[in-house]
């Protein structure tokens, strides 16, 4: 008996394709699929006059972008720098009113959020996946 059955070159891909799709199938069923929480990121120093600037800056470019010319390219850069400025101040600002708040007794309780807050932001690994079993166990989680 022979086996083996004269093979085209696209009859490799075409096999490959169906068996991957055959064990995501089978996988899907058994196992099925979690979604990931979405983040609602919170930037604690955030306030109308950065939102403007970062607004501007984000026009400016697209303008800078596809006209190509000198004025709009510095035009641009001022923006950016604007926002930058807009941005440090209003850190700045709100550092001053967390160092402030410390000083004061009865708004402690703010001071864990705006900590979580800086912390998170300052993580590296933020999000994981997961694989659940049929009893909604976790039975196999990947950091990223």
């Amino acid at each position: 008996m022979q086996y083996r059955t004269a093979r085209k070159a696209g009859d490799v891909d075409f096999v490959w394709n169906q068996f991957r799709e055959g064990l995501i199938t089978a996988a899907d069923k058994a196992c099925g699929r979690t979604k990931r929480a979405q983040k609602k990121r919170e930037t604690y120093w955030w306030n109308n006059r950065v939102a403007q600037a970062v607004k501007e800056k984000r026009r400016l470019f697209q303008v800078a972008h596809q006209s190509d010319s000198k004025e709009d390219k510095e035009a641009y850069n001022k923006a950016k720098n604007e926002a930058k400025k807009a941005v440090a101040q209003a850190k700045e600002a709100e550092y001053k009113r967390f160092g402030d708040m410390l000083d004061r007794e009865d708004e402690r309780d703010g001071i864990f959020q705006i900590t979580k807050q800086i912390t998170c932001q300052n993580r590296d690994v933020t999000e994981s996946s997961c694989i659940k079993g049929k009893d909604g166990k976790v039975s196999l989680m990947r950091l990223r």
